[in-house]
């Protein structure tokens, strides 16, 4: 799922961290499909994706907030 994801959204790719937020999800929801279509709403409608981006207003915000 997460590698699926990954090809989906090619500017990433596949990022360390992204297991923290399929896991957290299937924790709650046993239908994989489900779970990753969770996902892309997640990254893409709730702007998640941008704290992976490298050099992102949003990542260094959040460095700047927990060194």
């Amino acid at each position: 799922m997460i590698k699926a994801y990954g090809c989906l959204d090619i500017e990433l790719g596949y990022c360390q961290g992204y297991n923290y937020i399929v896991s957290l999800l299937l924790r709650f929801i046993e239908d994989e499909e489900t779970v990753f279509w969770c996902m892309v709403k997640i990254m893409s409608n709730m702007e998640w994706r941008r704290f992976f981006l490298q050099n992102d207003p949003a990542m260094q915000d959040l460095q700047d907030k927990f060194p």
